[in-house]
C-alpha cells in the first residue's frame, strides 16, 4: 500500500524520513519518564549506651559517705560491747586485740555494703579509701562521745579524775603515781596530752580501718573470681 507525506511526496517503504521535506514518516512514541523512587535507607538502631563509669569513692560520693557513717557506728558499737565483755574477764591485752579486730572489721564491712549497693566490684585502692573514710567518721563519733563524757564528769574533776582512776587501777608505785598526778594537774600538760591522744587515736582508727577495707576488697574480689 502506497503512502504519501503531507507534502504530497510518495513515501518509500522502510524510509523513516520524507525524501522531499525530511519529515518523519511515523510519529515516535516517547516513553513516559518513570519516576524512580529513592531506595529506603535502612534504619540502624544506635548501639546501646555504655554504662557510666563508677563514681570515685570520696567524701563527695553520697553513697560512700552513708556507708562509712553506718560502718563507723558499727565500729563504735562493736568496740563498746567487746570492751565491756573483756573488762569482765579482766584481760587488757584481749581488750586491745578486740578493738583492733573491730576497727578492721568495720573497714571491710564498709566495702561489702558499698559493693552490694552499687553492684560493682571495689578495687583495693577503693577499699582503702572507703575504709579510711570509715575510720575518720569513727574518730569523729568517738571524739564527740568522749567530750560529752568528760563534760559529764566535770563536776568530779573531769578528765583529770578519770585518768587518776585509771592510774589507781594500774597499781603503780605511790611516788610515780604522785608525780603523774602533779603533771595531770598542770593545764599545759593536760592540753598536750589530749592533743597527743587524739592524734594517736586518729591514726590508729584510720589506718586500721583502711587496712580492713583493703583486705575486704581483695577477699570479695577473689570470691567473685572463683564464682565466675
Amino acid at each position: 500500500m502506497e503512502s504519501y507525506c503531507s507534502c504530497g511526496a510518495q513515501l518509500v517503504d522502510g524510509a523513516r524520513f520524507c525524501h522531499r521535506c525530511g519529515k518523519p514518516t511515523s510519529e515516535e512514541t516517547i516513553p513516559e519518564a518513570v519516576e524512580v523512587q529513592p531506595a529506603e535507607t535502612p534504619v540502624v538502631a544506635p548501639p546501646p549506651a555504655a554504662p557510666p563509669p563508677p563514681q570515685p569513692i570520696s567524701f563527695r560520693n553520697i553513697l560512700a559517705v552513708r556507708v562509712s557513717v553506718l560502718s563507723a557506728s558499727l565500729m563504735y558499737l562493736l568496740t563498746t560491747v567487746t570492751a565491756m565483755a573483756v573488762q569482765v574477764i579482766g584481760l587488757p591485752v584481749l581488750q586491745f586485740l578486740a578493738i583492733i579486730g573491730s576497727t578492721m572489721v568495720s573497714g571491710g564491712f564498709s566495702v561489702y555494703l558499698y559493693r552490694r549497693s552499687t553492684g560493682q566490684p571495689v578495687p583495693s585502692n577503693g577499699g582503702a579509701r572507703i575504709g579510711w573514710m570509715t575510720g575518720v567518721f569513727a574518730f569523729v563519733l568517738t571524739t564527740i562521745l568522749f567530750t560529752l563524757g568528760v563534760l559529764l564528769l566535770s563536776g568530779e574533776g573531769g578528765f583529770t579524775a578519770m585518768y587518776k582512776q585509771s592510774l589507781a587501777s594500774m597499781k603503780m608505785p605511790e611516788d610515780a603515781m604522785n608525780r603523774v598526778k602533779d603533771l595531770l594537774e598542770n593545764p599545759s600538760v593536760m592540753a598536750v596530752l589530749i592533743v597527743l591522744i587524739l592524734a594517736l587515736q586518729f591514726m590508729f582508727m584510720t589506718l586500721l580501718s583502711a587496712l580492713g577495707g583493703v583486705l575486704g576488697a581483695r577477699f570479695l574480689n577473689q570470691g567473685r573470681t572463683r564464682s565466675n
